[in-house]
This record gives structure tokens, sequence and C-alpha cells, in this order.
């Protein structure tokens, strides 16, 4: 905290509350690539494979939820495109 405090003048509220989120999991997330593929194309082809997406704030973004998670979601060649 010292280090919070001092680095970046934050008040004991703000550090608090950057705790509290740094102890959160993420959510996976991936982002289309909209001049490689449309979107509609590479999730209809993706949900065959059993992923499942939920939009986010960000219309090329989205959670995802796979059924295979043998491969991390950043080691597959989706992620890389």
């Amino acid at each position: 905290m010292k280090y919070l405090r001092e680095t970046f003048h934050l008040s004991e509220k703000e550090i608090t509350a950057y705790q509290e989120v740094a102890r959160t999991h993420l959510k996976k997330s991936i982002r289309f690539n909209t001049s490689r593929v449309t979107i509609k194309q590479e999730k209809k082809r993706l949900e065959k494979e059993g992923w499942k997406f939920t939009k986010t704030p960000v219309p090329e973004v989205f959670y995802v939820d796979r059924e295979d998670t043998s491969i991390a979601l950043g080691n597959t060649i989706e992620h890389l495109m």
C-alpha cells in the first residue's frame, strides 16, 4: 500500500477499491478484427465448436465461454488472428 500511496498519490479509499478489483477474476474476452472477418461469420463458426459469446459495451469485443479449455484462449489461433 505504501508504494501505491507514494507513487500514485492514492487515498486509502482508492487503494481499497484497487485491491478489491485486483482480487477479482477477469472474464475471458476476444476482439474480432473486422478488417479480416465478419463478426457474424466468425461467431457462427466458433459457436459450432462450443464457444459461447456475451456482448460487452464494445461492439467487436465479446466475453467468451468455451467447452474445450484444453488450450488457453490466448494460445488459440482465433485469439492470435
